[in-house]
């Protein structure tokens, strides 16, 4: 959060995007409920070991594995709204966090990407 969140959340502060509890974007009760994937087919969804591709969709050209967080529904997606369209720029620190919590450090043979709008 920079100087000027900072300061307009002590006059107007945040209120949750799942339970609109008053002081954060998302809070920690909320947070600690948000679902996450085990490691699936990222074609299918069918159950995989180290999130990479079933046996029916394993080819030379598909990636070796593809980390998925959570579905994108309820309480992430109220994040994600709330941070791209609603201009709650402090919703980052939330969803970095639950990133860090979900996917595994990724070195420099990965990329990290998004589903866009």
């Amino acid at each position: 959060m920079n100087i000027l969140d900072t300061a307009l959340s002590l006059v107007a502060p945040h209120q949750c995007v799942v339970c609109n509890a008053e002081g954060a974007v998302l809070c920690k009760s909320c947070a600690a409920t948000l679902p996450t994937l085990p490691s699936i087919c990222y074609v299918c969804g069918k159950a995989t070991k180290h999130n990479s591709p079933c046996q029916q969709h394993k080819s030379s050209s598909a990636p070796i594995a593809v980390y998925i967080a959570t579905d994108y529904q309820g309480a992430i997606k109220k994040l994600i709204k709330a941070y791209k369209f609603d201009y709650k720029r402090s919703a980052a620190k939330d969803i970095a966090y639950f990133l860090q919590l979900n996917i595994p450090y990724l070195d420099s043979d990965y990329v990290l990407t998004y589903v866009p709008a």
